[in-house]
């Protein structure tokens, strides 16, 4: 399988691509520092790896804010033992190239009667409207 640099050469596709392969990890820490921590590892990932590919070009204004809005929501701090009716997960979806769709599920929602993650696609209990992946963070 091809990843997101072998496969995306041109910036805007580059940057998209990243966010979407961003958006599909998700992480619970019941420690904050953790949460922080596994943040920063991610965002250093990314910014590195878009080093190394577009060599000298800048990301887009906006980029690395869309990053750290999707490790905000997708990367949280949360007791999955006794928790799980506050933790909140993000649905990252693009319904047209280069715009995202969020849809926010709680954790025992989705868990559901079949205990599967995802299992019965239930209701989501916010959406918000599809926004191009420069501006997710805008508006916030």
């Amino acid at each position: 399988m091809l990843s997101v640099s072998e496969k995306h050469k041109k910036l805007q596709d580059f940057e998209f691509y990243t966010l979407m392969a961003l958006g599909s990890i998700y992480g619970v820490d019941i420690a904050a520092d953790n949460v922080k921590e596994a943040r920063l590892r991610m965002k250093n990932v990314i910014v590195d790896r878009f080093s190394d590919i577009q060599n000298s070009r800048q990301p887009s204004d906006g980029f690395y804010k869309s990053v750290d809005y999707i490790l905000k929501h997708n990367i949280i701090k949360g007791d999955m033992l006794n928790g799980e009716q506050k933790i909140k997960f993000t649905e990252f979806t693009s319904p047209k190239i280069y715009k995202f769709q969020q849809r926010i599920f709680r954790l025992v929602d989705l868990i559901g009667a079949t205990g599967s993650l995802w299992a019965d696609s239930p209701d989501p209990v916010s959406e918000i409207p599809m926004k191009n992946y420069w501006e997710l963070a805008s508006n916030v």
